[in-house]
C-alpha cells in the first residue's frame, strides 16, 4: 500500500466550513483493491449551518462520492450538482497510465474532489442537505440515504429521475420547451467544444514545448560536456552556457506542470461541468414531456366524455351504427367522468411540479452564470500572471545566456589579440 500526500493547496473558502482532501490510500481488503480519500472539514463555532461543529476526517472512496452526487441529483432536481472527476484518466487529453491507481492520477483526482465537495459546501440548497453532513462527519453515513415517499421514509435507491430521463430517449423532447432551458444546452454544447479544442490544442502545444524543452537539455548537456575538455577560461564560458539552458529546460518543465494543474485541468472540470448542465436540462425536459402527457391525457378523456354525451343523431352514418342503452351509456359516462377526475387531479400535480421546478431552477441558472463568470474570469487572470511569469523568467535566463556570449566574445578577442602580438 502506498500513502500520497498531496500539495499544499488553499482550501476553497466556503460559507461557513473548510473542507480539505490532502492523503490518500490504497486499500486491499477481502472486498478488493481501492483508494480511499481523507476528507477533513472545520466547522467553527460561528457555523450557521445545523451541522456538528470541530474538526472531523473520514475516509472515503470515490465510488461513494458518486453515491453522493446520484442521491442529490435525485433529491434536488432543482439544483446543478457539480461534476466528478472521471473514474478512468482520458487517452485524449493525457498520458497518464490508464491504471486507477496510477499514482499521477489519483494525485489530480484528489483536487477535483476536493473542488467537488467545496462546491456543494458554497452551494445555499446543498450546502443544508443533512446527507451531505453526513459524508462529512459521520463514519456510516449511507444509513442517512433516506427519502420521503407518501410521508413514509424509505431507503433510496437510484431510479426514479434517472429513469425519467432516459425514457425520453435521445429524440423524445417536449412539445413546447423553455427557451432559457434550451438556451442553457445550447450554451453547453458550444462551451464544451471550445474547450475540447482548446484542449486538443494544448496538447500539440505541449508536445511541441516539450521537444523544444528536451532540445535546451540536450544543449546544456553538449556545453558541459564541452567545458570539461576545456581547461582554460573558455571552460567555465561553457559552463555558465549549460547552466542557463539547464535552467529554462528545468523552470520550464515545472511551468508546464504548474499550468496542467493550475489551468488545464480546470478547464476539463468545467468540461464536466456541460455535462453537468446537459443533465439539469435534461430533468427540466423531463418534468415539462410529464406536465404535456398528463395534459394529452385530460384532453383526450374530455374528447371521449363529449363523445358519449353527443346525441347518435349528431355523429353520422359510422356513429349511429355503433348505439347503446341508455343504461350502458351512462354506465360509460359515469366511468368516463371518474377517470377524467382522476387525470385531472395528475395534472395538477404536475403542473404544481413543473411550477415549483421551474421557480428554484431559475435561480440556480443566475446563480450558476455569476459564478461561473467569477470562476472563469479569476482563472483566466492566473493563466495571464503563469504566461507572465514564464515570459520573465525566460528573458532573464537568456540575458544571462547573453551575458555569458558577451564574455565568450570578449575572451575570444582578448586570445586573438595576445596571438598577434607573439
Amino acid at each position: 500500500a502506498f500513502s500520497h500526500r498531496g500539495a499544499e493547496a488553499p482550501a476553497t473558502p466556503t460559507h461557513d466550513m473548510e473542507i480539505h482532501i490532502l492523503e490518500t490510500e490504497e486499500r486491499r481488503t477481502s472486498e478488493g483493491e481501492f483508494v480511499v480519500y481523507e476528507v477533513t472539514v472545520d466547522i467553527p463555532e460561528t457555523c450557521t449551518i445545523n451541522i456538528k461543529r470541530g474538526h472531523h476526517s473520514q475516509w472515503r472512496r470515490y465510488s461513494e462520492f458518486d453515491l453522493l452526487r446520484r442521491f442529490l441529483a435525485h433529491t434536488n432536481p432543482e439544483c446543478i450538482i457539480p461534476p466528478l472527476p472521471e473514474k478512468t484518466v482520458n487517452f485524449k487529453v493525457s498520458k497518464m497510465s490508464g491504471d486507477r491507481f496510477d499514482r499521477d492520477l489519483v494525485a489530480k483526482r484528489r483536487p477535483a474532489l476536493m473542488s467537488f465537495l467545496n462546491h456543494l459546501a458554497q452551494h445555499p440548497v446543498l450546502q443544508t442537505v443533512p446527507v451531505f453532513h453526513s459524508f462529512l462527519i459521520e463514519e456510516d453515513w449511507r444509513k442517512d440515504l433516506v427519502i420521503d415517499i407518501n410521508g413514509e421514509r424509505v431507503a433510496w435507491t437510484s431510479g426514479t429521475m434517472e429513469e425519467r430521463i432516459m425514457a425520453m430517449g435521445p429524440t423524445v423532447k417536449p412539445k413546447n420547451p423553455d427557451k432559457r432551458f434550451t438556451d442553457l444546452r445550447a450554451y453547453a454544447d458550444m462551451l464544451q467544444e471550445k474547450i475540447g479544442n482548446a484542449l486538443a490544442n494544448h496538447t500539440k502545444m505541449s508536445k511541441l514545448a516539450r521537444d523544444t524543452f528536451t532540445l535546451y537539455g540536450a544543449f546544456s548537456t553538449a556545453f558541459n560536456e564541452w567545458s570539461d575538455n576545456e581547461q582554460s577560461a573558455m571552460g567555465n564560458i561553457y559552463r555558465e552556457h549549460g547552466k542557463c539552458f539547464d535552467v529554462l529546460e528545468t523552470k520550464s518543465c515545472v511551468r508546464l506542470v504548474e499550468e496542467e494543474m493550475e489551468v488545464i485541468d480546470k478547464l476539463r472540470e468545467y468540461s464536466a461541468y456541460c455535462d453537468a448542465l446537459k443533465e439539469f436540462v435534461g430533468k427540466q425536459e423531463a418534468v415539462q414531456l410529464e406536465y404535456e402527457r398528463a395534459q394529452s391525457t385530460v384532453e383526450k378523456n374530455e374528447q371521449a366524455l363529449h363523445a358519449l354525451k353527443t346525441p347518435d343523431a349528431e355523429k353520422g352514418f359510422f356513429g349511429r351504427l355503433q348505439k347503446m342503452t341508455p343504461e350502458e351509456r351512462e354506465t360509460k359516462i359515469e366511468a368516463c367522468e371518474t377517470g377524467l377526475v382522476a387525470v385531472r387531479e395528475a395534472l395538477t400535480q404536475a403542473e404544481n411540479t413543473r411550477t415549483a421546478f421551474l421557480e428554484h431552477a431559475v435561480k440556480e441558472i443566475e446563480q450558476f452564470n455569476a459564478q461561473k463568470a467569477k470562476e472563469i474570469r479569476a482563472r483566466m487572470a492566473h493563466y495571464a500572471r503563469l504566461q507572465s511569469q514564464f515570459c520573465q523568467m525566460s528573458l532573464n535566463v537568456w540575458k544571462r545566456a547573453r551575458r555569458s556570449l558577451d564574455a565568450d566574445a570578449s575572451a575570444a578577442a582578448a586570445d586573438a589579440a595576445a596571438d598577434t602580438d607573439a
